[in-house]
């Protein structure tokens, strides 16, 4: 029973301390500055569970059909192409100071 006490005892005071530590705003989580690799595996694991997740239900459409690849076209080229260039066009300077850097989507 003391053994089960102890182990109460430690798992509420390790609670506390990661809420203490999320809630102090000591962490730098600012894009302006790289995280440490335990962050990162934490940003991306959540991240891709996420998509995965969230993704579930998509029906992805035909892409042979010339309508549909033209609207992407159109989107690519006004929300996408400034961070992640195109053919014949460079990522921006804003893209540049993103972190994490957009991959370049072109291939050649």
């Amino acid at each position: 029973m003391k053994r089960f006490r102890i182990a109460i005892i430690f798992i509420v005071i390790l609670i506390g301390g990661f809420f203490l530590f999320i809630y102090s705003g000591i962490y730098n989580i600012s894009a302006l500055e790289p995280h440490n690799s335990l962050t990162l595996w934490l940003v991306n694991i959540l991240t891709d569970n996420s998509i995965e997740h969230q993704a579930k239900e998509i029906k992805v459409p035909a892409l042979s059909d010339p309508a549909l690849i033209k609207t992407g076209f159109i989107h690519y080229r006004e929300m996408c192409v400034g961070c992640h260039g195109a053919p014949g066009i460079e990522q921006n300077e804003m893209a540049e100071g993103l972190y994490p850097k957009p991959p370049e989507l072109v291939e050649l």
